[in-house]
């Protein structure tokens, strides 16, 4: 991920559509938000799940 990842940034009023077409069109693999569904997507979402549950209880919520 480091070799590859670019980053930028863009203000927008609702940036939800530009953001969900990004994701879909760059399969961007940890972005869960406007990612096609299937496999990839469940097992992607089972990982966050289990990395936040071994995180423990936040302070702030």
């Amino acid at each position: 991920m480091h070799r590859h990842l670019t980053l930028t940034w863009s203000q927008r009023p609702d940036p939800v559509p530009l953001e969900t077409a990004l994701i879909s069109r760059l399969r961007a693999p940890l972005n869960v938000d406007g990612a096609e569904h299937g496999t990839v997507l469940d097992r992607v979402k089972q990982a966050w799940a289990r990395y936040y549950a071994s995180a423990g209880p936040c302070p702030d919520r």
